[in-house]
């Protein structure tokens, strides 16, 4: 809407201000009486007796419905008939059924091991969803084997046919894919949570022998003899071994042979009672065990030729030599590693001795420490001669048994969280903690492959968390507040490509972090929802990706965040907003309290505002201004957090409000020095931002008593900002720590930067939103309400009820959009139920309720319930319907069933096609005989003469009155190079001179020549 229509002089109803705050009272004292449920309280999903809604009588619904509609003191009451009633209802499910949302895109990969297809030409990794299938040779999406219904947990091959994977889902189903020819081969319903799944094939046998483990009253590892169709009653099951401690993870080796169990900080190891044997009811296990003196995060065994093992502990006598060994390698969380090779055979000789294993010297393990932190991942090479390890140092190592020295391959993008040796041992698999996967060569260490899904701050917990401990840098701040890891992730839909998202993620999230520490996010990624593809990652703060950061006390050095980011209307310009500060840790040694602790920190806080500008020839995002403290407090001396930013939707220009009250709005402008443009490198005129107007929003703190301190009254707490669709109004609701401020909206004028309105008794409580949708402005605070500004009116109320949310923490998880282009907004509501309160709190269920409104109609257009919190919320670019980004890091697309926001492309080969066939190499140079090279060079040449000839019909010279026109700038370029004895030689100045005038003259179009008769 326009400024004119928003203050047009003509006749309308208009609320008085005591009329506003009576309805606002009226409305908060229904709240809190009547729960305010019945017609108007939106749908939401229960997720505990505080959202149920109570019973209403229809007298007590219809004064409800007065009360909502109170404006000017006269209730706004329907005449809609009881038929017309039936009509609006019939529509409204016809509008909701037009409406759809998409499966998930994106999406964590599963905390597992990569796994190789048996030639090396595919890898195979899942998330929670889908089994994917990628290209080792162009890291493309080949294929994807979606199980539907559930939650993946792990999958494994099948030995005995390589071309099928075993899925196995946590509510207890295995299904198993022939993921070659994209076929579901069959499905068995185990009953039981399953956490790993492994095939092996023993010897004799045809059929894969599946071990499980499962989780329930005791923790389990099972194996099974499936069987489908007519032998579906031969499908077996025998337990292998039970334990109460919590199994971390399995390995069968030898084809059954062995089975080793790891523990929080003891190892099994279970020896087949009699070896090869292909009869399953045989299947019986020896167990030995032995601990290790602190916690467990992984581990990797291999067998080996005795004759390879040659070692000081190795005996002297032949016949004592077994023809198999066991070799294992354990990382532990201070970053140690064990080797323990000829295990079995040293805890078999224990047992003959007779002595406790924990006491024997056969068992001291060769110990190589080189990890500060705990270790991410450790294998055996495919010879057994080396050890491969990664950690949260982003650094890869290779470690030689023979000489104990080991080789570096340093700076990796993230953390290594698991890694995998290819069948060949020609590649290894690298899965970081970046939600990434890299494929190295062995030989020469560099990348073949590189696959990356969404890599935002991701918010669901572990069901089986790796074990942490506190005396080492792997400690970091722990949030006060649960909730604080569902904070909104700054994203952004790019308008110029309307299926590329840009989105701040973290540098690393390893396994070994906390799930309620909330993790800063440095880096922009771009990533393709279409292709459900990675585009790029870039820096946009200082990071410590590779660096050590360990602060004094053995926490981590936390790097900024950006709490705010935004793209121009043309995609152009990037702002973004970074925020950092010192850990309590840091100071609590300049204060005598918490409070004095808190200020020492907001005086060391720093916020940086940034404008970033679009580089086509380098496809990245190069910076151009750098704002320092854009909103400051009055005495200065310390910057004021942002609470919001928004982006002007028609020109180039931003919009911040911060805690010192102003909204100041930023433009652009070319940077002139002694009234000359200043150029850069490609002659083209440099642009800095500044601060067009700074708005100063006023509150009411000059009608109280005098004698009360206004700073303790005119404390912001959190505020909102939002744009009209023309960008002629801006809108700035504010909300104060004290309850005697004011609840206002502000209208102000873009053009002008004056106030022209402002609006209270909108809202009772934290504001968290705003929007406009044509010319009507949507508030969301504790009810979702709309005003029409042109009639001046209330159009409807919707009140909500959020549990273990306060009130401070709605405007960090509650989600606003609006899509101007449809006329229609989304919010998004978030639901927790949890056990405990404050940082104490214990989460048990978390998702979030997605609705579309029309604003001129209370009934949600569409809704449903997402399984995660949504994190983000979006409005689609250029077309209907909107993006939201959830807690899981996957991405669904809310869109009008009659056409789709965001075309999604789907993986490359088709359904049909085997994968056995189908060419997923990239395009070799062809070699092209000497005939067939001297045709090609007369087509390109008749080519370039038909080029020349379209060029001369466009522009023909005209040397007469096209003069060169020399700027006084670029002479000064030639002369302004330093003093006088520092000039160049008189040769090189005469020849650059002679260059600006004596250049070629331009050519003209043609239709700009006159011809005269």
């Amino acid at each position: 809407m326009s400024t004119e229509q928003a203050f047009s002089p003509r006749k309308r109803k208009r609320a008085s201000r005591g009329q506003a705050h009576e309805h606002q009272r009226k409305r908060s004292k229904k709240v809190e009486e009547e729960g305010e449920t019945g017609k108007q309280q939106l749908d939401i999903p229960i997720v505990n007796e505080a959202l149920a809604p109570q019973p209403h009588s229809l007298n007590e619904t219809h004064k409800l419905e007065k009360d909502i509609a109170v404006l000017n003191g006269t209730p706004k009451i329907s005449k809609t008939t009881k038929r017309n009633k039936q009509r609006e209802k019939t529509k409204r499910r016809a509008e909701l059924a037009t409406w759809s949302i998409s499966e998930p895109i994106g999406g964590w990969f599963l905390p597992q091991d990569p796994v190789f297809s048996q030639d090396e030409r595919y890898l195979i990794l899942a998330n929670s969803r889908a089994v994917h299938i990628y290209s080792t040779a162009t890291s493309l999406l080949v294929r994807t084997l979606p199980i539907g219904s559930g939650t993946i947990s792990s999958y494994a091959l099948s030995s005995s046919e390589p071309n099928r994977v075993y899925v196995a889902t946590s509510a207890g189903l295995i299904i198993l894919w022939d993921w070659d020819k994209d076929k579901k081969i069959s499905r068995w319903d185990l009953g039981s949570s399953i956490r790993g799944i492994t095939a092996v094939a023993p010897e004799g046998s045809s059929h894969d022998v599946i071990y499980t483990h499962e989780t329930g009253d005791r923790y389990m590892i099972m194996a099974h003899s499936l069987r489908s169709g007519a032998e579906a009653s031969q499908t077996k099951l025998k337990l292998i071994v039970k334990s109460k401690e919590p199994i971390q993870s399995f390995q069968v080796l030898s084809n059954g042979t062995f089975v080793v169990v790891v523990l929080r900080t003891s190892i099994m190891i279970g020896k087949a009672t009699k070896l090869l044997s292909s009869s399953f009811e045989d299947l019986n296990y020896t167990w030995r065990e032995f601990k290790i003196h602190q916690p467990i995060t992984c581990f990797n065994a291999c067998i080996r030729s005795r004759a390879h093992v040659a070692t000081a502990k190795t005996p002297k006598n032949p016949s004592q030599l077994v023809a198999e060994s066991l070799d294992l390698v354990i990382g532990c969380v201070e970053g140690e590693i064990f080797v323990f090779e000829d295990i079995l055979g040293r805890l078999m000789k224990a047992e003959k001795s007779q002595k406790a294993s924990e006491q024997s010297g056969d068992l001291t393990p060769m110990r190589l420490h080189w990890h500060r932190e705990a270790v991410g991942s450790v294998k055996w090479s495919l010879d057994g001669n080396y050890i491969i390890s990664g950690g949260k140092e982003t650094v890869l190592l290779m470690w030689q048994l023979g000489t104990g020295k080991h080789q570096t391959l340093p700076h990796l993008t993230s953390a290594i969280d698991s890694l995998t040796v290819s069948p060949s041992g020609a590649s290894y698999a690298i899965r970081l903690a970046d939600n990434s996967i890299m494929v190295l060569s062995t030989t020469e260490l560099k990348p073949k492959t590189n696959i990356a899904g969404i890599q935002s701050r991701r918010a669901v917990s572990d069901d089986q968390p790796l074990p942490q401990i506190k005396t080492v840098t792997s400690v970091v701040e722990k949030s006060a507040n649960p909730l604080d890891k569902f904070r909104k992730i700054p994203m952004a839909v790019n308008p110029l490509k309307p299926s590329q998202i840009l989105l701040s993620v973290p540098s690393s999230q390893p396994r070994t972090e906390s799930d309620k520490t909330y993790m800063p996010a440095p880096y922009l990624q771009t990533f393709d929802l279409s292709a459900a593809h990675h585009l790029s990652r870039q820096a946009l703060t200082r990071n410590n990706a590779t660096d050590f950061n360990k602060g004094p006390r053995g926490t981590k050095i936390r790097e900024p965040d950006i709490r705010f980011l935004r793209l121009s209307h043309d995609g152009t310009w990037l702002a973004t907003i970074e925020e950092w500060q010192p850990s309590k840790t840091d100071v609590d040694h300049l204060a005598e309290n918490l409070s004095v602790a808190e200020e020492e920190r907001s005086l060391r806080r720093e916020i940086y505002l940034k404008f970033w500008l679009w580089d086509k020839q380098r496809e990245l995002w190069t910076l151009e201004t750098r704002i320092d403290a854009p909103h400051r407090h009055p005495d200065g001396t310390a910057p004021c957090r942002i609470f919001d930013m928004v982006s002007d939707p028609c020109e180039a220009g931003f919009s911040t409000i911060g805690e010192d009250g102003f909204v100041r709005v930023w433009k652009p402008k070319t940077r002139l020095r002694d009234g000359t443009v200043v150029r850069g490198s490609d002659s083209e005129g440099l642009i800095t931002w500044s601060n067009r107007h700074s708005i100063e929003l006023g509150s009411i703190v000059e009608t109280l008593d005098a004698d009360v301190d206004s700073q303790l009254l005119s404390l912001l707490s959190n505020a909102c900002l939002a744009y009209s669709a023309d960008g002629s109004i801006l809108a700035a609701g504010q909300s104060w720590t004290s309850k005697a401020d004011p609840e206002l909206i502000h209208i102000i004028d873009t053009e002008s930067g004056i106030v022209r309105r402002s609006m209270p008794g909108l809202y009772t409580t934290e504001i968290a939103a705003l929007g406009f949708v044509e010319q009507y402005l949507v508030v969301i605070s504790d009810s979702v309400t709309v005003w029409d500004l042109v009639d001046d009116e209330l159009i409807y109320s919707l009140p909500f009820v959020l549990s273990n949310i306060k009130y401070f923490q709605k405007a960090s998880i509650i989600h606003l959009a609006v899509n101007s282009s449809e006329g229609t907004f989304a919010v998004a509501f978030p639901f927790i139920e949890a056990d405990g309160s404050g940082s104490e709190m214990r989460l048990k269920k978390t998702m979030s309720k997605l609705m579309v409104f029309n604003p001129a109609h209370p009934e949600p257009l569409w809704s449903a319930t997402v399984p995660n919190v949504i994190m983000a919320l979006l409005p689609a670019q250029n077309s209907k319907g909107y993006v939201a980004l959830d807690a899981a890091a996957e991405v669904r697309i809310v869109s009008p069933k009659a056409g789709s926001s965001i075309p999604l492309i789907g993986p490359v080969a088709t359904a049909d096609q085997s994968l056995a066939i189908f060419r997923d190499e990239e395009p070799e140079d062809i070699e092209v005989d000497e005939e067939e090279e001297d045709g090609a060079e007369e087509v390109d040449a008749k080519l370039g003469q038909m080029k020349v000839m379209e060029q001369a019909d466009e522009y023909v010279e005209d040397t007469e009155n096209d003069k060169p026109v020399v700027r006084p700038e670029q002479l000064a370029r030639i002369f302004d190079v330093g003093p006088s004895f520092a000039l160049p030689p008189v040769k090189d100045l005469f020849s650059a001179v002679v260059g600006l005038y004596a250049r070629k003259p331009r050519g003209r179009p043609v239709q700009d020549m006159v011809v005269e008769a």
